[in-house]
């Protein structure tokens, strides 16, 4: 957390003069589990696997990143995110990220950017060949 100056831009951001409101951040990844550190700041997703609104995380990689970016600041738990307002909406790739997942994860975020007021999507994937129309979006 030094090494990427969150505390400084903690301290910033809990300004008590500066106005703030939450950001949804769309995170296509392995799904969001349930802990306690982020169910405050959860929000309904999307499996684009199952095309359902099932969006547990099976693999574990979707709810490390989720904390990262999002877990409760100083309730004593397990870990502090980099934001404390933030709405995470899972968007579930399954346990093996193919790439036309991903397309239809970035065209499924896009299509609801508006009704679900998305102003971020995190897709902490890679790919070593990736298709050129994914690298495109």
């Amino acid at each position: 957390m030094k090494a990427m100056k969150v505390p400084a831009a903690w301290k910033v951001l809990w300004n008590p003069q500066r106005k703030r409101g939450k950001v949804t951040v769309a995170l296509c990844d392995s799904g969001i589990s349930r802990h306690p550190d982020l169910v405050g700041n959860l929000v309904p997703g999307y499996n684009v696997l199952d095309h359902n609104t099932e969006t547990t995380d099976k693999l574990g990689h979707g709810t490390v990143m989720a904390g990262i970016l999002g877990a409760t600041i100083n309730n004593k738990l397990a870990m502090a995110g980099v934001s404390d307002l933030v709405n995470l909406m899972p968007v579930a790739l399954g346990p093996a990220a193919k790439q036309q997942l991903v397309l239809d994860a970035f065209n499924y975020v896009i299509q609801h950017r508006a009704e679900r007021n998305i102003k971020i999507i995190l897709m902490p994937i890679s790919f070593v060949n990736p298709a050129k129309k994914l690298v495109d979006a």
